[in-house]
């Protein structure tokens, strides 16, 4: 029976069986025993292949809710802002997160079980199922708040816990990683760096200064990654095997089967695709600033085209309408960090005084024409934040940045469509979970119905 269940927990982990996967939910769990080190090896590849299904499953609801994106035919987007614990798309989110963290979970268990001192090799294997939890809870908590706390597999019904107690829990994980992860060799393998990166974000929406500032500077300090310098160099952080110097880690979403393809999502004003850019944001977005002297962005070629309005970040295999040609439209990357993210999150930390020598070394890559330091220091803090949204809102574009961005920085004037419903800005638990595990477990988020 023992060798059932591990080939069983290895088949879902590496085919993505969703008629299966769909069972798992926070409230029930994968069987598991014993795994060799061989077969714990087999279960992280299927661990890969099912955080590229949960990363893709939420890559574009922080844009299109954050007013990137207008609707698409099929897709009403009059109110992207919007969402009730019915919706959809809500629930699908909310549960493949807990599907993928069943898989991540036994990964983890399956390494805590290694008896002896763990090789080095293990050390990577832990270290990579301990980063992927810290990721999957970085994104619930930072759309939730309130979910439940699986630092395992469980049968049981495991209440909502608390948000400060699930950042405490997602903190814990990615120390966890830090511990035990080895340096960059391939930006398509979890790292010690990309644990860093990551280890920036999570401290970053915890306020944590310090903790920031120490992870973000190991990364700068690291030789492996380098800033894009020409519009060609930025587009080819999204086109399949062209090894960009500015990806940090991300993911290689070369499937066969059950293909995740970004521009069959977001494309251009044609009816095939759900979202297309936001009049305004693509008349606007990579305008000059004649008062800083920002002139010629030159990510904008690499961003928007003017044939259909149509968003070529993300490769539509159609020849002439890509700035860098790929070999594979269907196999983009899924990027999950970037050297870029490193220097705006360090300049904003440090203030327009501080700030300003990062910031400009930034904005030298990503511009023709950039304002002097002594321009960048005299602004106010208020105008510092102003330019630095702005330069997050250029750089991310599509990447799943804004909404969040906006949120953390308590900029909700940023959301013309928010009008004082601010209790949008945490995601709604879904009906179906709180029908099945009862509201005394699973309390709704204030502001939608049914919450007490």
């Amino acid at each position: 029976m023992k060798k059932i269940i591990i080939f069983l927990t290895l088949l879902l982990a590496i085919t993505g069986c969703e008629s299966q996967l769909d069972k798992m939910l926070p409230r029930n769990a994968i069987p598991l025993d014993e795994m060799t080190a061989d077969d714990i090896e087999k279960l992280m590849t299927g661990v890969y292949a099912e955080i590229e299904r949960q990363q893709f499953n939420g890559w574009f609801d922080f844009d299109y809710k954050a007013e990137n994106y207008k609707e698409g035919p099929g897709w009403v987007l009059t109110d992207p802002v919007m969402m009730t614990p019915g919706d959809g798309d809500i629930k699908n989110r909310w549960q493949t997160s807990f599907v993928v963290l069943n898989q991540v979970n036994a990964l983890i268990e399956s390494y805590e079980a290694l008896s002896g001192a763990p090789t080095a090799k293990e050390k990577q294997i832990g270290g990579t199922g301990y980063f992927f939890r810290a990721l999957i809870y970085y994104d619930m908590a930072i759309r939730w708040g309130n979910v439940p706390i699986l630092d395992k597999q469980n049968e049981n019904l495991v209440p909502i816990s608390q948000e400060e107690n699930v950042w405490a829990f997602t903190e814990g994980n990615i120390e966890k990683a830090l511990s035990i992860l080895q340096g960059f060799t391939n930006s398509y393998y979890v790292s010690l760096e990309a644990a860093q990166a990551l280890a920036a974000r999570i401290y970053l929406a915890r306020g944590n200064k310090t903790k920031v500032l120490e992870n973000v500077n190991a990364v700068l300090l690291n030789n492996n990654f380098i800033l894009a310098n020409t519009s060609e160099e930025f587009a080819s952080i999204y086109v399949t095997d062209a090894k960009s110097k500015e990806t940090i880690f991300g993911l290689a979403n070369k499937r066969s089967t059950g293909q995740l393809v970004f521009s069959q999502k977001l494309n251009d004003v044609d009816p095939t695709w759900d979202y297309s850019p936001a009049t305004d944001v693509f008349q606007s977005l990579f305008a000059d600033d004649n008062i800083l002297n920002r002139k010629g962005d030159r990510r904008a070629k690499a961003t928007f085209s003017s044939d259909d309005k149509r968003v070529i970040k993300f490769p539509n295999g159609i020849s002439g309408q890509q700035l860098v040609p790929t070999p594979d439209q269907a196999n983009t990357p899924i990027v999950i960090s970037r050297i870029a993210e490193m220097y705006l999150i360090k300049a904003e930390l440090l203030g327009p005084v501080d700030g300003a020598d990062i910031l400009l070394a930034f904005l030298q890559k990503r511009y023709d024409n950039v304002p002097t330091n002594a321009a960048i220091q005299a602004l106010s803090e208020s105008d510092f934040q102003d330019l630095i949204l702005d330069e997050r809102h250029r750089e991310f574009y599509g990447e799943g940045y804004w909404w969040f961005d906006i949120k953390r920085t308590g900029r909700l004037d940023l959301l013309k469509t928010l009008n004082g419903r601010n209790y949008l800005m945490y995601y709604p638990i879904p009906q179906n979970e709180i029908d099945l595990a009862g509201t005394t477990a699973y309390p709704q988020n204030p502001g939608y119905a049914g919450a007490k």
